[in-house]
């Protein structure tokens, strides 16, 4: 009998969890932004979204100030080819052009956080986003949105703040030009309770991701559309469903193959969608939600945003990856 390991596939399941757009996560970024009436941060890897920049603009007519985070123009700069192809450089320059004559606009290469917040020094609201501000995230897959409470709202202002103004690399000062910009040096970097973060210096995604498996649940379910092999957290979940406990991972059909086989190779259940946006660990105890991914980026070197819930709002994190991973459009099988 060969030693070789048996390759795997993706089956299609023939589940159906729901049609892939979701308004509540559209509606409710506009429903916040709509309701401001003094100020809007707004944190996305890009925003394209055509109906949420009308909105804007007229916002902004109407005296609303808004100051847009990004890694646009910083990946740009930087030619990777990866997050912005050559095909949809126009359309997302041409978008902070046109944001560019209402918005303050700053950029990094890290940025990857996604967050709404209205009104942060007069009346705190917040959304964190699993998604990006873009018409194929808001309108063509499966991500998550969870209401920020005030005090929660406040910290993730603190946390933004500082890598507005103290981690970009960029700032658009008129359609069609940008320029470097430097550190200001005047915000102090905030950690917080609930909110967690990745940022220079900060790991409390990947820490609260440790602490929360370390917790020996009997069952995880986790979401996330990027596995780096490198990634301990694979190790961390092959090792609890090979002693027994009941794990799901959720992914993004089309992504790198061999960490999802290994863990199918471990017992872990592998559910795809072909367009999943949302990042989440979930057990008994609590649920973290988050824009990283499993990879280094999202737990060592970007910019990036995270939520622990627990009691009501992480039994309602729990319900929706139950449901998805109840009727998902693939499996993972060995071949």
């Amino acid at each position: 009998m060969s030693g070789k390991k048996p390759s795997h596939c993706w089956a299609r399941s023939g589940g159906n969890a729901g049609p892939a757009r979701d308004d509540r996560c559209r509606g409710r970024v506009t429903d916040l932004i709509t309701g401001a009436e003094h100020t809007v941060f707004v944190s996305s890897l890009v925003i394209t979204d055509a109906e949420i920049i009308k909105l804007m603009e007229r916002k902004s007519r109407d005296g609303v100030r808004f100051y847009l985070f990004t890694a646009t123009q910083a990946r740009i700069a930087h030619d990777s080819g990866m997050e912005f192809p050559r095909s949809e450089r126009g359309a997302c320059n041409g978008a902070l052009e046109r944001l560019s004559k209402h918005a303050l606009i700053r950029s990094s290469l890290g940025t990857h956080a996604k967050v709404v917040l209205a009104d942060p020094l007069h009346d705190p609201r917040g959304l964190l986003l699993t998604m990006d501000v873009t018409a194929g995230c808001l309108d063509g897959g499966r991500g998550m949105v969870v209401d920020l409470g005030r005090s929660e709202a406040i910290n993730a202002n603190d946390i933004m703040r500082y890598l507005f103004w103290e981690c970009a690399e960029s700032e658009m000062i008129r359609p069609g030009g940008a320029v470097k910009c430097r550190p200001l040096g005047a915000a102090r970097q905030a950690g917080g309770r609930a909110l967690l973060q990745t940022a220079p210096g900060i790991t409390t995604i990947r820490d609260g991701i440790d602490r929360l498996l370390g917790r020996n649940p009997s069952k995880v379910v986790v979401a996330n559309p990027l596995w780096d092999p490198k990634s301990p957290v694979i190790g961390r979940l092959c090792g609890m469903s090979e002693k027994g406990a009941d794990v799901t991972v959720i992914t993004r059909k089309g992504g790198a193959m061999f960490p999802l086989a290994k863990m199918q190779d471990a017992g872990i259940r592998v559910a795809g969608f072909e367009k999943l946006h949302a990042r989440a660990v979930s057990t008994e105890y609590e649920a973290i939600v988050m824009s990283s991914n499993m990879d280094r980026n999202g737990m060592e070197e970007g910019l990036e945003l995270g939520i622990r819930l627990d009691k009501d709002r992480a039994r309602e994190i729990a319900d929706r990856l139950g449901e998805w991973a109840g009727a998902p459009e693939f499996e993972l099988v060995p071949e």
